[in-house]
């Protein structure tokens, strides 16, 4: 059995002077009262984010089939993020590249249907 210590990050109450979030080891107690939101985290704009399952066989870029993919269609295109790309009319998970980031044509080609802002999977 391997041993491990949690790092967790927690955010404190501002009224008392304490810093805004702290990492570190702690106690169950120091976190009944957290105010934290996966909403706002991971769903910022919730009409241009999409979850989507992740079918297949076998995993791709880290995505395993089962995943759920937290994909906003209006973040930036980043080179060398995850993103969702449309290769040929089907739907895949890649490394967005420069080049399909200047090729990005909807109307003739593949493209970036959205980038990937989070993943979720169950264990």
């Amino acid at each position: 059995m391997t041993n491990f210590t949690l790092g967790i990050f927690y955010v404190k109450d501002t009224e008392s002077q304490a810093p805004s979030c702290t990492y570190g080891k702690s106690t169950y107690s120091e976190f009944m009262d957290v105010d934290y939101s996966l909403d706002e985290k991971i769903l910022s704009d919730r009409k241009s984010t999409y979850l989507v399952k992740v079918t297949g066989k076998k995993k791709r870029e880290g995505v395993f089939p089962g995943d759920v993919l937290v994909v906003d269609r209006n973040l930036p295109h980043e080179k060398d993020k995850l993103g969702m790309v449309v290769r040929n009319g089907k739907f895949t998970v890649e490394r967005v590249t420069a080049e399909l980031i200047l090729k990005n044509d909807p109307e003739n080609g593949d493209f970036i249907w959205g980038m990937i802002r989070a993943l979720v999977r169950e264990v």
